[in-house]
């Protein structure tokens, strides 16, 4: 099925807009057009390893926001089901569909991509494989320091497993207007008779990030992203 195909297939089926008329690619982008001039821009992502066991695609929402926006993940399975990612039971689905043939690294990518609304977090994440992936908004020491921080970790079982990973999120503080970075601990356990819980603990708040302490002559030429969570 060409990438066309995919994407119609994709707004029939899971975001249910039946009368698709036409569509147009660009790049991994699609541009879905229904016979009543609705439009919907859809993206398909093959930037995980393993992207070959199921479709991965994202709506692109045309709106922009102060505050950036998750964004709305989809994955097509082998027998043939479009799962929601951001859904909490559609996303357990898809793990047992698939998600234990994934590699650790990307089933803590598409949690901290799509999962945790249910538990207060509604901002963008960036996921901590480890330490060097702080990428300079906050000092490796500062977070190795925090109770409860850890590197990606997995705990294999006879009849399941534990991941455990921690995420940092970059918001402005109020009323300093200083970009802070914040820091999150996720833990996914799962086993072979369908139970799958997620579990977020907030570890730090207001962290002074080294990239954009006043002075730094970085915060002012800061661009706050619209609309664009970070690629996990």
């Amino acid at each position: 099925m060409n990438i066309e195909a995919t994407a119609e297939e994709l707004v029939r089926q899971a975001l249910l807009l039946p009368d698709v008329a036409r569509s147009a690619a660009a790049g991994p982008e699609v541009q879905v057009e229904s016979s009543s001039g609705e439009s919907v821009l859809v993206r398909r992502r093959d930037d995980m390893a393993g992207a070959g066991l199921f479709e991965h695609w994202e709506v692109i929402d045309a709106w922009i926001t102060d505050v950036p926006r998750r964004p709305r993940g989809f994955a097509k399975v082998a027998d043939g089901r479009w799962l929601h990612l951001n859904d909490k039971r559609q996303f357990v689905e898809f793990f047992y569909a698939v998600g234990r043939q994934l590699d650790s690294q990307d089933l803590a990518r598409l949690l901290t991509r799509y999962q945790g609304a249910d538990q207060g977090v509604d901002l963008p994440q960036n996921t901590l494989i480890e330490l060097t992936d702080l990428r300079g908004a906050l000092e490796p020491e500062t977070a190795a320091s925090i109770t409860g921080f850890t590197e990606l970790r997995l705990e294999p079982a006879d009849d399941g497993g534990l991941l455990t990973f921690c995420t940092f999120f970059i918001v402005r503080d109020t009323p300093d207007r200083v970009f802070r970075v914040g820091l999150n601990r996720w833990e996914a356990r799962w086993n072979r008779d369908g139970d799958f819980q997620l579990r977020v603990v907030p570890l730090a708040r207001g962290l002074e990030s080294p990239r954009y302490r006043p002075g730094s002559g970085l915060e002012a030429g800061v661009q706050e992203r619209r609309n664009g969570p970070p690629e996990s």
